[in-house]
């Protein structure tokens, strides 16, 4: 199936992992991301009537639209609403790498990088791997 034939002024698409940047750039019309994790708000900075999937974001029209995240396709009202949904795959050493960074770049230590890893690969890793059955394209 052709990926490019998919992605129509229009559409919303969903992608999980990496490569947006060089699939975005190929596309010839208007485009904008909005990345999940932009609106995750630290736990002590939630209220309690706060989660996830009450969330809602008004964008203005864009020929596509990518909703970018690790757990964007867990949430039934984004795959009910979109077009295209992209899984990839990244290898564990990668994505163990950019997590790291990730956090150096907020300024946390090894030590709790290392925790916030083990935390993830046991709570959201599962997640993530079931996500790829409301994929459409798997890369």
């Amino acid at each position: 199936m052709s990926t490019k034939k998919q992605l129509l002024p229009g559409h919303r698409v969903h992608w999980l992992s990496p490569g947006r940047s060089k699939m975005k750039k190929k596309i010839n019309t208007s485009n904008q991301s909005v990345r999940l994790d932009d609106w995750l708000l630290p736990l002590h900075k939630r209220q309690k009537t706060m989660n996830a999937l009450n969330k809602r974001v008004s964008l203005p029209g864009y020929g596509i639209i990518f909703i970018e995240g690790a757990r964007v396709l867990a949430f039934s009202s984004l795959r009910s609403d979109s077009d295209v949904s992209i899984f990839l795959h990244i290898d564990k050493k990668k994505h163990y790498s950019r997590f790291v960074q990730h956090y150096l770049d907020k300024g946390l230590m090894m030590d709790m990088i290392e925790r916030l890893y083990e935390r993830w690969i046991r709570d959201e890793y599962p997640l993530v791997e079931e996500s790829k059955r409301w994929a459409n394209i798997i890369f």
